[in-house]
């Protein structure tokens, strides 16, 4: 004999949706076995846990959904690898008495098995910490030397230069060639004086 219980979270979050779920990400029924017996419950569509453990107490019931991580490089007894770092993912123990009763995101931040709960608000804060470190390593990168030397901002520019005077030359204006003129003997742009303000 098989019991149905379904989650104890809320309804109406994932019930009328305004478009068809792919076969892979329906809702979908389990078969969990607690101490040996059958229980039938809904897992949410984000759900990927093939639920195949045997479970003591339905209290221990876990969905889970995809990890995602950031392969990030480092160096280990002098040899150059990279590390997984903030594993995240969707958790949730639909018949726990606790917070974690609620969908949350999973954040291992440092690969060691320890994972921090994060609800909408602080996970969604996180994200903006990340992008606001990801613009200041974005910024520490641009000020790198090219091989050349060359800062890579400048490299950057010097390039985008050359690349419009190989365009001017490839495709040279009709006009300018009527008035005698080439990409060289264009006047250089105006300098902006640097004393002076904007």
């Amino acid at each position: 004999m098989s019991i149905t219980v379904p989650n104890n979270v809320k309804r109406g979050r994932e019930s009328s949706l305004p478009f068809a779920l792919p076969a892979d990400r329906a809702p979908r029924r389990v078969t969990v076995s607690v101490i040996g017996r059958p229980v039938t419950v809904d897992c949410p569509t984000w759900c990927t846990a093939p639920h195949t453990e045997t479970l003591v107490s339905l209290d221990d019931l876990c969905h889970e959904g995809e990890q995602t991580a950031l392969a990030a490089p480092t160096w280990t007894a002098g040899e150059p690898r990279t590390v997984q770092i903030l594993a995240a993912n969707l958790a949730q123990y639909p018949f726990s008495r606790g917070t974690d009763a609620e969908p949350h995101l999973l954040l291992d931040a440092a690969d060691d098995g320890e994972a921090a709960e994060l609800h909408p608000a602080r996970a969604l804060a996180f994200a903006d910490q990340l992008d606001a470190h990801a613009a200041q390593i974005r910024r520490l990168a641009r000020q790198l030397p090219t091989p050349t030397g060359e800062p890579l901002v400048g490299a950057a520019a010097r390039d985008m230069g050359s690349l419009l005077r190989a365009t001017l030359a490839a495709e040279p204006d009709p006009q300018h060639e009527r008035a005698g003129d080439t990409p060289d003997s264009l006047p250089p742009l105006p300098q902006r004086d640097p004393g002076k303000a904007l």
